[in-house]
């Protein structure tokens, strides 16, 4: 099971080109067993150099959760993960944008608990290009933004699915859940409660998202009661919207109790 590995990987983060490297040892184990940032690949001998990575210092790392606690990491950097599926718990403690290579049909982000996957607490936060799925506890989610810090948050180009609610903003204010612009949309059906639920929160855009049905608008998959939810005193959130004279607004269907 042991064997060294050097490769100078500096010139290749920006690219995510998943290095696959042949060695002579028969590696067939537990991939914790090997050294950071090194994955199991199918096959004897064939490793993966594990890709998520800062842009700005060229670390790359095992989990997400590692490349937002490294010291290294500060306010504004970008994390990058490559394809795969991670199984983690995901507190954002710095306003940073962490977002998929390939989009969110080769990269998953699930809750290995069923507790809420990601957490966002912080302002300026984006998350882009993810399945996040697999809170299935009461109340927990797939996104929670959570607070007055986590002003300015923003999601796109994600497909959140499984949950107990898609996205759930409490406490929050000036937050952007979608884009206008093709291909950024967020796709959030198949959640328990709701896709998206909105307590005591204000100020926050929810724009140009599929809720309860695909893209494509051909496979309908309701999020339990509700497309989008608002209570406990929220107001003065924009639900849909015109840019450049073209409608925005976002697409919900098929929810038992109430689309809003």
């Amino acid at each position: 099971r042991s064997f060294s590995l050097e490769y100078n990987i500096s010139s290749d983060l920006d690219s995510c080109s998943n290095k696959t490297f042949e060695v002579s040892a028969t590696c067939i184990g537990m991939s914790e067993n090997f050294p950071p940032g090194v994955k199991l690949e199918s096959g004897q001998g064939s490793i993966r150099l594990g890709c998520i990575y800062n842009t700005t210092t060229h670390e790359i790392f095992n989990s997400i959760q590692a490349a937002i606690d490294a010291t290294s990491t500060q306010i504004a950097h970008r994390i990058v993960v490559c394809p795969g599926h991670y199984k983690e718990r995901v507190n954002v403690t710095k306003p940073l944008t962490i977002e998929s290579k390939n989009g969110p049909l080769e990269t998953t982000v699930s809750s290995p608990d069923g507790n809420s996957v990601f957490t966002i607490s912080e302002p300026a936060t984006k998350i882009a290009g993810f399945t996040i799925s697999g809170a299935k506890l009461l109340e927990a989610s797939g996104v929670h933004i959570n607070g007055d810090g986590s002003t300015g948050a923003e999601l796109n180009n994600n497909k959140i699915i499984g949950n107990y609610i898609g996205v759930l903003m409490s406490n929050t204010n000036g937050c952007t859940i979608g884009n206008y612009i093709k291909g950024n949309q967020n796709i959030i059906l198949g959640n328990t409660l709701a896709g998206i639920k909105l307590s005591n929160s204000y100020d926050n855009q929810i724009k140009s998202n599929y809720i309860g049905i695909d893209a494509n608008n051909t496979i309908s998959l309701p999020n339990g009661n509700f497309g989008i939810y608002v209570t406990n005193g929220s107001y003065d959130n924009i639900i849909g919207q015109s840019y450049n004279n073209t409608a925005v607004g976002n697409v919900i269907s098929g929810h038992s109790l109430a689309g809003i």
